[in-house]
């Protein structure tokens, strides 16, 4: 079984890079630029930072070489080039956000129409016909889609880091982690909500890939309302998933009288995974019992 997911997976995989892989390094390039070149206030941070810095009754002051006015002169000269700096950052970082969220949408696109092609389209008849069955077919597409839901997010979050190369991120990152913790409620310390994060992250993106599957999968049960199907039960279970936690909380407080943080994130969870184990068993059943291909 494992041997024929595989085959799936290599197949769809090398499919789907031949759009995604070039997408992905336009992205990670275009946040390295960013950061070499645009990053607002690297030259001026770096020289505050380098330099002495001391308190007095009148406010911060700056000392260089123990001659404050060639500092205060080198200071306005970085604060006018890094105006423009910041200016040039802002028009790149809008362009840099508009392409990051179309390189998301075009996996999902991608997921979807290779999902289409290769179980409901032209190729369906080839590889409907291997001696693989439908549950490998399945399993082997939704582990290459998911594969490349988790690169997308990968790519997006290294990109965003590459954005902020040159702005002493290992000074303030730990402050900022430090920042997480001390507001965080008792019962909700920072390993918890990674971990619980990660988990919520990671069955967000299966039920992104099975969602797909699974709208496409109702569309194939009636031809000539395909699309009236697909959107309908798309917007459905959109819903469906913004108010299922909700529900399930207010499940759980028949049973005590108190939501803590984790609660929230395990009603989550909860909710996640039943959508996810729906749309598998749905699309599986409809795939092996009523399969009409275009």
């Amino acid at each position: 079984m494992l041997k024929n997911v595989g085959k799936v997976f290599k197949y769809e995989f090398k499919h789907a890079s031949k759009t995604l892989v070039p997408m992905y390094t336009i992205l990670l390039i275009m946040g390295l630029l960013i950061g070499v070149f645009l990053s607002p206030f690297s030259s001026l941070s770096s020289s505050i930072l380098d330099n002495e810095a001391q308190f007095n009754s009148n406010g911060l002051y700056y000392e260089y070489n123990g001659n404050e006015s060639m500092y205060q002169q080198q200071v306005e000269t970085q604060l006018a080039n890094t105006f423009a700096k910041t200016v040039a950052f802002l028009i790149i970082s809008i362009l840099f956000a508009m392409y990051t969220a179309a390189v998301f949408i075009v996996t999902i696109v991608v997921v979807s129409s290779r999902f289409k092609t290769s179980m409901l389209g032209d190729e369906a008849y080839l590889n409907l016909v291997l001696p693989v069955s439908m549950g490998e077919h399945i399993w082997g597409r939704f582990l290459s889609s998911f594969v490349w839901i988790i690169l997308c997010f990968i790519t997006n979050a290294v990109s965003s880091v590459l954005c902020l190369i040159r702005s002493k991120i290992n000074l303030w990152l730990p402050q900022y982690l430090e920042l997480i913790e001390e507001n965080s409620p008792a019962d909700f310390s920072i390993t918890t909500s990674f971990t619980l994060s990660f988990v919520i992250s990671i069955l967000f993106c299966s039920s992104i890939i099975l969602l797909v599957y699974f709208v496409n999968s109702l569309g194939n049960l009636s031809p000539k309302n395909k699309t009236i199907i697909k959107f309908s039960s798309t917007i459905l279970f959109f819903f469906v998933t913004i108010y299922l936690p909700s529900w399930i909380r207010s499940f759980i407080l028949l049973f005590t009288d108190e939501i803590s943080g984790t609660i929230h994130q395990i009603s989550t969870i909860s909710s996640l995974s039943i959508l996810c184990i729906l749309y598998m068993t749905v699309t599986h059943i409809i795939f092996n019992k009523k399969l009409n291909l275009e």
